[in-house]
């Protein structure tokens, strides 16, 4: 989901006085996160796992770990932008989940 996105541009873009900047570190140990929140929410069974990522993703409260802020220190500009981009991906998984077999979802069987 940050893949080529808003929080790249983040990223990649000056720290102001609303914003921290976001050094490669930072942006390594919190797709380091996600990708772990990501792998979880797959591998469940529960019905609305893909609408509670993007509730994690998108909480701009949420403190980044390993990374001492929270979306909003870190996104603020680009905040509008990152709840589209999410949304847009959580809602293209949610489509092709209700539309493909179980067995067929990213490869896995559901128990």
């Amino acid at each position: 989901m940050w893949r080529n996105g808003p929080i790249e541009d983040a990223h990649a873009a000056r720290p102001t006085s609303w914003r921290k900047g976001m050094p490669d570190g930072l942006m390594f140990a919190r797709n380091t996160w996600l990708t772990r929140q990501a792998f979880d929410v797959l591998a469940s069974a529960h019905q609305y796992r893909l609408f509670e990522l993007e509730s994690l993703i998108l909480d701009r409260d949420t403190e980044w770990p390993g990374c001492g802020g929270t979306p909003t220190e870190f996104g603020w500009g680009f905040l509008g932008e990152v709840r589209k981009h999410v949304r847009k991906r959580i809602d293209q998984f949610s489509y092709f989940e209700e539309a493909l077999e179980p067995d067929d979802f990213l490869g896995q069987k559901r128990t």
